[in-house]
Formats: C-alpha cells, sequence, structure tokens
C-alpha cells in the first residue's frame, strides 16, 4: 500500500524521490478523495494550522482512515499535533513508523472501522494500534473544563451526553483506565464549571470594597481604627479620646486588623475568599469546590481484547460500578432488609424491578454497542445513589434497592423511569421500551416470603 502525500501548501518539504517506498503524490486532500487509493498512512505537508487541522479532522472523521498513521512536517499547534501521529522529517521514517502502525491494525477485526459500526471500536483501534500512546488531554483557556480531549471530542466520537460521560462509561466498563496524573482542578459544585474568580470580600457583609490599611490601636480607650483617623492637628491623636499618641507600645501599638470594609465599615484581620464562578455566578467558599483529578486515558488489556474480538461485551451487562452486585449478594441483603422490617417496623427500604422489552429490536436497528451504551446513560440518568444496589438476574430483568426509602419516595425514583426513557430516543425514532415494578417495606411484605420467592413474585408482576 502507498503512503499518501498531502501537498497542502504546493510544496513537498520532505525529499522522497529516488526511494523505493511507495509514494502517491497528491496536490489537496480533495485530490485524494477523488481517487481513495489504499494507504498505509499519510503525510500532510502544510504550515498552515487552519488548512491542516481541517485535513486532520476530515482523515480522523471517516472510518477507514480514523486509525491510519497521519504524520506532519512540522508541527501546528498543541490541539493539531494531537489528532497526529508526529513530525516526520523523512519519507522512509514516516514509511517505517506507519508500517508498525498498520501491523497492529490488520490485528483487528476489519469490520470494527465500517461506516456503520460504533465509533468506540475506532477509538480503541486507534490505542490498540500505538501502545505507547495515550490520550492526553489538551489544556485551554476556552474549554468549558479547562482540559479537554479534542481527538475524541471533535473527530473519534460525537456523544450526545457529552464526551466526558461517554469516556466515564468506557473507564467503568474497563476498557480504558487512568494513565498519568496531569493536574488537579477545582470545580463549581453547582454548575461543575472550572472557570473561577477568587475575590476577597467582607467576612461581615460580604462585600467585595474592601481595601489594606494601616490601622492603630489607642491604649488609653481601646480605639481601633485606620491611621488616617489619628492624623488630627499634624500629629496621631486619638479620635475617640482626644489622647495624644506619643510613644509606640506605650500610647498605642499597630493591630492585627488591618483591612476595613467601605460597605459596612467593618474591621477585620483577613478578608475571606469567596471563589466566583464565571459559568453560573456562584459564590462558592473554596472549601466547598469539589477536587478533580485529570489523568491521561489508555487502553486496558480488556479494551483490547475486545477490538481485537469485535465484541465489547454482553450487550445488558450492567456497569462496572461500585454499587452494583451479583444475585446472590442482592437476595442476601434483601433478605436481611425484610427481617430488619419485620423486627424493627420503623425501618423500611424498597426495591424497584426493570425488565426490557425490545433489546432483540434495537440490537438488529442499532448494534450492540449503541444498545449498551443507551442501557448504560438509561441507567445512569436515574441517579441511583452510593447507598442504592442494583443487580440484574435473567438476561434483561434489572433491581434497584433502595434503602431507608418509603412508597413516597420509591415512586419519585418510580417517575424518573419514565422521565429519562425520553432520553433513550434515537435518531431512528425507536425508544428503549420497559416494564417496571415496584414494592416497598414493611408495607407490602407478604408473610413467610424469602428474598428469591420475593423477586419472583415481582418478575411475574411485570408480565
Amino acid at each position: 500500500m502507498n503512503l499518501i502525500y498531502l501537498a497542502i501548501d504546493d510544496l513537498v518539504r520532505v525529499e522522497f524521490k529516488g526511494t523505493d517506498i511507495p509514494i502517491k503524490l497528491f496536490p489537496s486532500f480533495l485530490s485524494y478523495t477523488k481517487d481513495r487509493v489504499p494507504a498505509v498512512g499519510f503525510i500532510v505537508d502544510t504550515e498552515n494550522e487552519e488548512k491542516g487541522m481541517a485535513v486532520l479532522k476530515e482523515l480522523r472523521k471517516a472510518p477507514e482512515t480514523a486509525a491510519k498513521p497521519i504524520f506532519l512536517t512540522c508541527s501546528l499547534s498543541a490541539v493539531a499535533d494531537h489528532f497526529s501521529d508526529g513530525v516526520m522529517t523523512t519519507a522512509k521514517d514516516a514509511y517505517e513508523r506507519a508500517k508498525t502502525i498498520h501491523q497492529l491494525i490488520d490485528e483487528l477485526v476489519p469490520d470494527i472501522f465500517s461506516p456503520t459500526e460504533s465509533d468506540v471500536y475506532r477509538l480503541l483501534g486507534f490505542l490498540y494500534s500505538r501502545p505507547d500512546r495515550s490520550l492526553i488531554p489538551i489544556k485551554h483557556w476556552t474549554f468549558e473544563k479547562l482540559y479537554a480531549f479534542p481527538l475524541v471530542q471533535t473527530v473519534l466520537l460525537d456523544p450526545a451526553d457529552g464526551t466526558d460521560q461517554w469516556l466515564n462509561n468506557l473507564k467503568r466498563r474497563r476498557l480504558l483506565r487512568d494513565a498519568d496524573l496531569i493536574d488537579r482542578l477545582r470545580h463549581c459544585p453547582k454548575c461543575d464549571g472550572v472557570h473561577l474568580n477568587f475575590i476577597d470580600v467582607c467576612p461581615s457583609c460580604t462585600d467585595l470594597n474592601v481595601s489594606q490599611k494601616p490601622f492603630l490601636h489607642c491604649f488609653t480607650c481601646g480605639n481601633v481604627a485606620p491611621e488616617e483617623k489619628f492624623m488630627i492637628r499634624g500629629g496621631l491623636n486619638c479620635p475617640g479620646c482626644a489622647a495624644r499618641l506619643r510613644h509606640i507600645g506605650t500610647d498605642y501599638d499597630r493591630p492585627l486588623e488591618n483591612y476595613i470594609c467601605k460597605a459596612c465599615d467593618h474591621t477585620f484581620i483577613e478578608p475571606e475568599v469567596i471563589a466566583h464562578c464565571q459559568h453560573c455566578e456562584a459564590k462558592n467558599k473554596p472549601e466547598d469546590l469539589v477536587p478533580i483529578q485529570v489523568h491521561s486515558l489508555e487502553i486496558t488489556e480488556r479494551g483490547r481484547m475486545a477490538v481485537r474480538s469485535g465484541s465489547l461485551m454482553d450487550v445488558v451487562e450492567l456497569p462496572d460500578i461500585h454499587n452494583s452486585l451479583d444475585t446472590g449478594h442482592f437476595e442476601f441483603i434483601v433478605d436481611w432488609s425484610l427481617a430488619l422490617c419485620l423486627r424493627y417496623p420503623e425501618e423500611r427500604f424498597s426495591l424497584i424491578g426493570i425488565r426490557l422489552r425490545n433489546i432483540i429490536e434495537l440490537t438488529d436497528k442499532l448494534g450492540k454497542y449503541r444498545v449498551t451504551e443507551l442501557i448504560d446513560g438509561f441507567i445512569g440518568r436515574i441517579r441511583i445513589d452510593t447507598t442504592d444496589l442494583i443487580t440484574r438476574t435473567g438476561q434483561y430483568n434489572f433491581w434497584i434497592l433502595l434503602p431507608k426509602t418509603d412508597s413516597p419516595g420509591c415512586d419519585i425514583v418510580f417517575k424518573r423511569l419514565t422521565e429519562v426513557k425520553t432520553h433513550t430516543i434515537q435518531e431512528e425514532d425507536i425508544t428503549l421500551e420497559f416494564d417496571a415494578v415496584t414494592f416497598s417495606a414493611p408495607a407490602d411484605i407478604q408473610a413467610n416470603e424469602p428474598a428469591n420467592l420475593l423477586l419472583a413474585r415481582l418478575e411475574r408482576e411485570m408480565g
């Protein structure tokens, strides 16, 4: 296969004449699209960042070239370089590096790069073929979260719920994992924004009109005020008792207070610091900000196996989260909760059962991975608390245990099910269909009914 040379600036900066390397030259990306010859890789020759970015994005967006090695002849920008496989100064080096990457691509199932397959395969295939590379977040002040993954966000994936959620889903499924720690940020607890302005405010009235001034403390009457108020008739005189202040340490001293609020005249030692969010205008105390670590991401062994086999996982596998249990442990906790309610009537808990009805139909129309993502997003939108537990019985049945939740509280969670259903509507005008049932203890407890029989009875009620 050929090494495709795209001379975007009508110049050829890399010497390749006289070599035995199969190179095919095109004066523009458009000319290449008219004759898409098989390519082992690409060299994008331009010094124009805008033109280079446009070509890089087009190559990464197209399924057949998304994971192909792409080299630049010079560095364009942090983001553009992130889309490429580096700068190559000779055609021989580019070709050898391209062959190494392409040999790893050949180990993968060819169909995963077809237009009908999930974009996630492209992402995993990209990382699989570059074992020495991770997804490194790029920092720029214009990014909403300060750090972003442009390669994922604008090219390989186009998630409706946001790149962060999609990448977190892949991490929960152990297809990706955190690699190097890049930075630590503080996020606004209200909107999750990271663009914060730290301002000094008055601890009494929270007004920001504060200033730092030298203060004096009169020993005679105890008056504390800015030094300027003691300047009377050319000397230091207390405005409170009119005492003449001659000697520091004897008549007066300088107190710790050296700030004054111009709004309320309150004096204080140190101002209060407020983190003013530039996204939602919320004013938070620094200790209330949410600490978030920023990591680069790398493919896991499970991800490598998935992209090699072309099968990511069971289409209705539970998300790999800490509060999901196997059926045996789940039934044990339900039995314990039932016994607790019988002994202490004030104790309560609730169960919600969900049966997915049209998984086969959805899989036929959307493909296995899109359905997996759909279910993962569905469960995530229900907003299961860290104290709630979830399990799966049968192929399409899910159960959620809500501790300390009575019937009205269960109804609130149950209502969310119908609300989040609208978020599962796909472009193909089909949606995730399900049946559901609820149980609240102690009101719905039947005598001598253990957990396994209780779940079986509720399952029958779902139809």
